[in-house]
């Protein structure tokens, strides 16, 4: 593999526009890799987005999608979460409810970022048509152990795209008194 090298001025200027868009306080660098590397985010103080090469070709669109979709990672603290999902994986490696827990957060991840996206007006269409070209582009194994987010990963590429296309899903987020439940609700569940 290539090493990881900045991308170039017009990607670089999508991310800031998309950043302030987003109220994302933090700096964010977009770093290209090889033309293997995955889609993906990583880093709390001073996060990165890693491209692949073939990104500088993408039409503005599609840059724009995979752009939103990364920072809406970093607006959430993914990385961070997901990490600590690692940390407790590795803790209770024994324990099958640990690893389901950790996948199933990595796919609602996945779909709150298509949430947001989908709720400040990308197209349902256009944004699974982009996501299905990036899936065939890249075949990420979906074994592979990545403490990051990553745009693709084939087990839950057709039920993202079922839920995007859904005009019926809610796609507010949840409420501070729900998150609040869910917390306790979690912490209820460690603790016993």
């Amino acid at each position: 593999d290539a090493p990881v090298l900045p991308l170039g001025f017009p990607v670089g200027r999508d991310a800031d526009d998309i950043a302030s868009r987003f109220e994302l306080r933090r700096r964010v660098t977009v770093l290209i890799g090889s033309a293997s590397s995955p889609v993906m985010t990583w880093g709390y103080r001073a996060p990165r987005v890693l491209l692949p090469a073939s990104a500088s070709a993408w039409p503005s669109d599609r840059k724009w999608i995979v752009l939103a979709h990364e920072l809406t990672h970093v607006a959430r603290g993914d990385w961070a979460t997901h990490l600590l999902a690692e940390a407790v994986c590795c803790l209770y490696w024994f324990n099958p409810l640990a690893w389901m827990a950790s996948r199933v957060l990595r796919q609602e991840s996945e779909r709150a970022c298509d949430d947001r996206l989908l709720t400040i007006g990308v197209s349902a269409p256009d944004y699974a048509s982009h996501l299905v070209d990036l899936a065939r582009a890249f075949r990420i194994n979906d074994h592979q152990r990545l403490p990051a987010p990553a745009i693709v990963r084939s087990s839950g590429l057709e039920r993202r795209v079922r839920a995007m296309l859904n005009p019926r899903i809610n796609r507010r987020p949840v409420s501070v008194v729900g998150r609040q439940r869910l917390v306790l609700a979690a912490a209820a569940l460690v603790v016993s």
